[in-house]
This record gives structure tokens, sequence and C-alpha cells, in this order.
């Protein structure tokens, strides 16, 4: 069971409520990577703990996971004839759907406050050039 809810998702990541129901199958992806980082052990704990500093930190470090896991399915709008839309609305009231290199920004962004919570707990050495500090987004990737 994950650590975090929609909920404390929203609240952390400064979501509109409206959106908690597009975050459920994110959470299930979040806690299986928050797993992978600290081990089974360690989640296993800090989830029987009720509450507690590495806890809330676990937790919220959990519900930027799934804000970094969700962001690329809230960013997408489908047409009714099918294709997906990156602007909708005339002059004022038009809006444009965050582009690939935006939204990539926003993702590490979150991906890497996540590793900032968890960094005294996880399982990895955190070396230069690490995954861990450089998020998804690093120079192994490019």
């Amino acid at each position: 069971m994950p650590l975090t809810s929609e909920i404390k998702v929203t609240e952390d990541c400064n979501f509109p409520q409206e959106i908690q129901d597009k975050l459920t199958v994110h959470l299930k992806k979040a806690e299986v990577r928050l797993r992978e980082l600290i081990g089974d052990a360690k989640y296993d704990e800090l989830e029987s703990a009720s509450s507690g500093d590495q806890r809330d930190k676990a937790a919220q470090a959990e519900s930027y996971l799934t804000a970094y896991y969700a962001l690329p399915f809230l960013n997408l709008r489908v047409t009714e004839k099918g294709g997906f839309v990156m602007a909708t609305g005339f002059e004022q009231s038009r809006n444009e759907l965050m582009g690939k290199r935006e939204l990539d920004g926003y993702r590490a962004g979150f991906f890497r406050q996540a590793m900032l919570l968890i960094k005294d707990f996880t399982l990895f050495e955190n070396d230069e050039g690490d995954e861990l500090d450089a998020g998804p987004l690093g120079m192994m990737t490019l």
C-alpha cells in the first residue's frame, strides 16, 4: 500500500483537486520505484510507522514520484476524432498544452525533489554522475 494518497499528492505538488482520480494509477508506479530505491525492508518499516520524519519524507518523495509518472498523461487532450490537441480555444480563451521540453523539465524537478528527500536511506551510492543525482534527464540519457 502506498505511503501517500491522491489527496496528499495534490497537496504536495500543488495540483487542483479535480485531478485526484487521474493520479490513482500512478500511485502504484511511484510505490514500486520507491521500493526499488530504498528497498522493501525499509519501505515496509516506513509503512508500518504511524508518523516520523523519515516516513513523512518518504511519503512526500512518493508524492513527487507520482507527479513524475502522472504529468505526461495529465498533459494529453484527445479529440473526439482521435489525435492529440496542442491548443484549444481562440485568442484570450486559448490555452496550449505544455510542450515536451517544458514537461520534461517539470518532471525532472519532481524527480530531483524526491531523490533529495530520500537520499539518506537509498540503497545506492550517490556517486558523481549517478542517475540518482541527475534524474531521468541527466547526461547519461543525452
